[in-house]
Parts: structure tokens; sequence; C-alpha cells
């Protein structure tokens, strides 16, 4: 990015620029449901998942799978997932 080198999708794809790939003129629809699978999540989850993503470049592997860990943990203890457990919600 910084040298201002033009690569294709393949070459991004290949570097780690990029987690997907899609056909031609599929990237709109593509975001869109990645969006709605996104939106379909509970929004702790996600703050969470993003606080602990921005995390982990400044971490060491050891932090990183605890912060990992820790996120884990304290959304299992919320109402939402005892619910889709199965488990009865506490009082």
């Amino acid at each position: 990015m910084l040298t201002g080198a033009r690569v294709d999708a393949t070459e991004a794809y290949r570097l780690e620029l990029l987690t997907e790939v899609t056909g031609a003129g599929r990237a709109l629809d593509r975001a869109v449901e990645v969006a709605a699978a996104l939106a379909a999540k509970p929004a702790l989850a996600l703050t969470v998942a993003r606080r602990a993503i921005d995390a982990v470049p400044e971490s060491s592997t050891a932090a990183a799978l605890l912060i990992e860990q820790l996120g884990y943990a304290m959304l299992n203890q919320t109402r939402a997932a005892r619910q889709q457990s199965g488990e009865p919600a506490a009082g």
C-alpha cells in the first residue's frame, strides 16, 4: 500500500490482505451477505471480538490467547449464551 504498487485480487489474497475473493461483479452482494450475517450476531459478542482483534497486534501470543479466552469466558456468562445452550436463565 505504501509504495503505491498495484496487485490483483489473487496476489492480495496470497499476501493475506484479503480474506476472500469473489467472482466478478459479486463483491457488493457478498459484502451485503457478510454484513447481514454479522448483524444477526449478538452486539456484545461483536464488540468483544473487535476489541480483542484490535489488542492482538500489540500483544504477545500468550497475551493474545488469554484475551481470547477471557472474551469467551465473559460471553459464556451472558443471558444470550445461556438461552442458546438451553440452560435456564439465572434469577
